[in-house]
């Protein structure tokens, strides 16, 4: 028998040679509530959601994904990572854990935070998220936006051009549509997210995913007026996060190269830890009071209340 289980392995804790068995309590299903919104969060960004000390909650989070309990899971994905041996370890929703809410009446049927394929790409849009969450304490989620919305919808067509190039398509961003912030004056910015990993920034040709097709839609959208139409929204800011202030840079050139030099307001940069660093990711509450760089016009704050014009 193991004297200590590995980080791992999903063998159980024992006690007096027993394995320990947990019946979820109502701060356990807050948790599994957390991870129904975000598919991946590591355990240092959990920590703050809790409000117990982070001794008790790597404790219960390890028995919580262990036989026979099995409520959460450990992505494999995240051992191929750098120093993975001494990162916080990563945790997602199992199906018991989600059972758990149903049986509770608190699971709902949106769309986690982050895509399944593509993980690293998934924890940048988790944590981004995640922080700002952390940072307002006031967000406003799809579903409130989509029942002001006689026919809801997170995609967005767009009819893009560059030189004798065009191309039609439906537009989906990293958020799974829009979400917003509600500030103590009664207003609120809404925001679309685009987490920009490992895609190239420019291309000659509108086929390949790019930031210039992307930038190309969300000038569309903008220029239309399509996020009033379509999610009924007064202002919408498309935030971009990515791995290093030298991509940040290479975008902005970009904007100010397909706009004359003017800029644009609606998008804003920040540039945050990705899984290849050598140093872990910790939470950000600061992105919500830290600037955001834009192309062509000041910083943008997430903090103070709406600007007079939208872009």
């Amino acid at each position: 028998m193991k004297e200590r289980n590995s980080r791992w392995d999903d063998e159980p804790r024992l006690k007096d040679g027993k394995p320990v068995i947990v019946t979820p309590c109502e701060s356990d299903l807050k948790l599994f509530q957390l991870l129904l919104r975000y598919r991946y969060l590591p355990a240092n960004f959990i920590l703050p959601f809790t409000g117990f000390y982070y001794s008790y909650v790597k404790g219960r989070l390890d028995v919580l994904a262990r036989q026979p309990n099995k409520f959460l899971h450990r992505p494999e994905k995240q051992r191929s990572q750098p120093n993975a041996g001494y990162r916080y370890l990563i945790y997602e929703l199992a199906s018991k854990g989600e059972q758990k809410l149903k049986d509770a009446g608190l699971w709902t049927p949106e769309p986690q935070l982050g895509d399944k394929k593509l993980f690293a790409h998934s924890l940048m849009v988790s944590e981004t998220i995640a922080s700002l969450e952390l940072g307002c304490q006031s967000m406003i989620w799809w579903p409130e936006i989509a029942a002001r919305l006689p026919k809801p919808e997170r995609h967005i067509p767009v009819e893009i051009s560059h030189g004798k190039q065009t191309a039609a398509f439906d537009y989906y961003n990293d958020s799974n549509g829009p979400f917003g912030i509600r500030y103590s004056d009664g207003t609120a910015r809404f925001f679309s997210l685009e987490a920009e990993h490992t895609n190239q920034v420019d291309c000659s040709n509108l086929r390949k995913t790019s930031f210039l097709k992307k930038f190309l839609a969300i000038k569309h959208i903008m220029d239309t007026g399509a996020y009033k139409r379509v999610w009924g929204l007064p202002n919408l800011v498309t935030l971009v996060v990515t791995s290093s202030q030298a991509r940040i840079d290479t975008m902005k050139d970009l904007i100010l190269r397909e706009t004359n030099g003017k800029g644009v307001r609606y998008i804003a940069f920040y540039k945050i830890p990705v899984m290849e660093d050598l140093e872990a990711s910790k939470p950000m509450p600061e992105m919500y009071t830290n600037g955001w760089q834009r192309a062509g016009h000041p910083d943008l704050y997430l903090n103070e209340p709406v600007e007079t014009k939208s872009r």
